[in-house]
């Protein structure tokens, strides 16, 4: 789940700036489309340009697309205007992903396995499977470091939608008998008391992923739920999953491959400021991409120029609380049961498909510093040519650890620095403002 109104990524457009449409949402004008499906989203029409801006998934997802086509000329007449075809297929996949995967929306695949009991076989659809395919992929490429079946430790700790979007009204409504009350610091931030230790023990057994087994073939794929429920003081919790960490880049892949058949070769798409599809600028050429300070989300580290690929990036800076003088943040490490706490505080994923790259920031936050190291030199990072940008903070020094060449980077800001060992004495040399 990574969810911001702030981008991880800042995307600096060297030709033009994001049109979107109006927040305020009236009747559409001539040159707009009003999606209102489960979303509310409009496409907007102007000369060789189409946008879509909206909010996906539960209207928490804010998503920004762009096109350009020289055949996007007749704005005022969407019946001459390939755009309003090409948004509206945009909208869809949307809907459609939102439809199977969506833990919340009642009868979606995902709900129906949550809901289901032990031993329980379902019918899914050809997403869900290939959401599954591609977890499972990534499950076993990092040891369990990105795993969509620690939904219920997200849960306990205070990151589902459920309790952290709506705070003491999710806990009140539909609650569970480990809910506590959010209340505010000193500051005037939300915390969240600290679970008890007995559910972090039974809901680890929940997190084997290799106990999801996928079934059947294309159109008639079934998932069955083989891991046991734990019982906690007389109550029963059966495994539940989340692909809060994937659906994003899989649907930026869908419209990737969508606007590939059909000829399209100059835009992006932005879900949820954490997924990304980058094809190229309005001229032909490379995006410049910020990559944002983890210690200052208004402010870039660097700067990398970039087209054709896809990305994603997560970090500890959102979807966060403070207890007891300690911060805890959305990511969970299914092997302790806690939140991910390594140092790592913002990583980036480019290359191979979205949906991979949404699971490794997922997995690259939740590895040590020598972990990722070994990662960027496996098979897997090798044979997708994936690029890697992980972030670790220490004592106000930021190292950046990655498998990219450091001279395709901007200069690197103050207080950041290029390093494959925390034995470096970076720590010692730099002063501490």
């Amino acid at each position: 789940m990574k969810k911001t109104l702030f981008s991880i990524l800042i995307l600096v457009l060297l030709v033009a700036s994001i049109v979107v449409a109006p927040i305020s949402y009236a009747d559409p004008l001539p040159n707009q489309t009003l999606f209102d499906e489960i979303n509310t989203a409009y496409a907007t029409y102007d000369e060789g340009k189409a946008t879509l801006f909206g909010y996906y998934f539960d209207g928490v997802i804010e998503v920004n697309v762009l096109l350009y086509h020289e055949s996007f000329k007749d704005t005022n007449h969407p019946e001459k205007n390939p755009a309003v075809e090409v948004m509206t297929h945009v909208n869809q996949i949307f809907v459609d992903v939102n439809k199977a995967v969506n833990t919340h929306v009642e009868g979606s695949d995902v709900y129906n396995f949550n809901n289901a009991p032990s031993g329980a076989t379902i019918s899914i659809s050809d997403h869900t499977a290939n959401l599954i395919k591609t977890a499972k992929m990534v499950y076993s490429a990092t040891n369990g470091a990105y795993n969509p079946a620690v939904y219920r430790l997200v849960d306990l700790w205070g990151f589902s939608s459920r309790t952290y979007m709506m705070r003491n009204l999710g806990v009140q409504h539909g609650g569970q008998p480990y809910d506590r009350n959010w209340y505010r610091n000193d500051d005037g931030r939300y915390s969240y008391p600290l679970p008890d230790q007995k559910y972090i023990d039974a809901f680890k057994q929940l997190c084997d992923f290799d106990k999801v087994i996928l079934g059947g073939e294309e159109g008639r794929y079934t998932l069955t739920k083989s891991c046991p429920d734990v019982t906690v003081d007389g109550v029963s919790y059966g495994q539940m999953l989340d692909f809060g960490g994937i659906a994003k880049g899989y649907v930026c892949d869908l419209i990737e491959k969508y606007w590939r058949e059909n000829g399209y070769t100059q835009g992006y798409v932005d879900c949820g400021t954490s997924s990304f599809v980058l094809l190229q600028n309005q001229t032909g050429v490379s995006f410049e991409v910020g990559l944002q300070n983890p210690s200052n989300i208004a402010l870039v580290y660097s700067t990398l120029r970039l087209k054709d690929v896809t990305l994603s990036t997560s970090g500890q800076t959102i979807r966060r609380y403070t207890t007891d003088g300690v911060t805890y943040s959305h990511i969970i490490d299914a092997s302790t049961g806690r939140p991910a706490n390594t140092g790592i505080v913002t990583t980036n994923a480019i290359g191979a498909t979205s949906a991979i790259d949404d699971c490794l920031t997922t997995a690259l936050t939740v590895f040590t510093f020598d972990q990722i190291k070994e990662f960027y030199q496996s098979d897997f990072v090798r044979e997708n040519d994936i690029k890697c940008i992980a972030v670790h903070k220490q004592d106000g020094v930021h190292r950046v650890l990655t498998n990219i060449d450091q001279s395709e980077f901007a200069p690197l800001q103050k207080g950041f620095y290029f390093s494959d060992s925390l034995d470096d004495g970076l720590v010692k040399k730099v002063a501490i403002p």
